[in-house]
């Protein structure tokens, strides 16, 4: 197993944790309008989707409704019903409305949370995804709308809405994803799009070995209460084959560059 590849999941998970810092700060003034019983947005984008193309103009229009029963007024429960206007640059043209419902999940958001345009596809053309979902900090959900060349509009994907925590990477033709069960438990994965569709091509795992041990009576929880059990795994002619699997602190993890 390449450490590369380890560092590499690593430095996703600090990214994951300094963007849920982001999450749960203070709201930015210029993004959202309203009090936090009501979040109201509607704001203009400017997104180029390929130096060849003209810039498309993005209004985007949400409306959110608050539920707090039962949370604290730090954590309430929103849903949100949004509609995406896409224009030409100049805005004298509406070449398509879009929307998907609402999106739910644990406040506060900003627009950068909400609204990501980026090549998903990796096919050299920038797509947009939005938040559908998301816990307190981590684990958002997206619906993503892929621009169709032959038709010069945002066509919905299905294929892609199950995938976690996102992140293209162009070098590579692959989309990674950080899937967190907590602090020191968490799966990170790697898909390759064939035929427009996501298949796994490998994964890593990162379980604290005091929550897997946790009803085993023999276990020293003292001993053990810095030690993660890692596992490395890859996707071969259809079969997952365990390829590493390590127990270290999270210092130890952290000082690895090569494997």
């Amino acid at each position: 197993m390449r450490m590369s590849f380890f560092k590499r999941k690593f430095d996703a998970l600090l990214v994951i944790l300094f963007v849920a810092g982001l999450v749960c700060g203070t709201v930015r003034a210029q993004d959202w309008q309203g009090t936090l019983a009501q979040h109201d947005y509607d704001t203009t984008v400017v997104v180029s989707v390929n130096p060849k193309l003209q810039p498309f103009r993005f209004h985007i229009i949400a409306t959110a409704s608050y539920d707090t029963t039962g949370f604290s007024r730090s954590d309430e429960m929103a849903t949100e019903d949004y509609a995406f206007v896409v224009m030409n640059e100049s805005g004298t043209d509406t070449i398509q409305i879009l929307g998907s419902g609402t999106m739910a999940g644990l406040v506060p958001w900003t627009f950068d949370d909400v609204f990501h345009a980026e090549d998903i596809n990796i096919d050299g053309y920038k797509d947009f995804r939005c938040l559908v979902m998301s816990g307190a900090t981590t684990n958002p959900q997206y619906d993503y709308f892929l621009y169709d060349t032959a038709t010069g509009t945002f066509v919905e994907d299905f294929d892609l809405e199950d995938l976690v925590s996102p992140s293209p990477d162009s070098a590579r033709k692959e989309i990674d994803t950080f899937d967190s069960g907590g602090l020191d438990n968490w799966t990170s994965s790697s898909y390759r799009l064939v035929d427009g569709k996501p298949q796994l091509v490998d994964f890593m795992t990162c379980e604290s070995l005091v929550e897997k041990n946790l009803f085993n009576p023999k276990f020293d929880e003292k001993d053990s209460s810095n030690y993660n059990e890692y596992e490395y795994w890859k996707v071969e002619n259809g079969d997952t084959v365990e390829v590493r699997r390590a127990v270290m602190t999270d210092e130890q993890f952290d000082s690895l560059s090569s494997y």
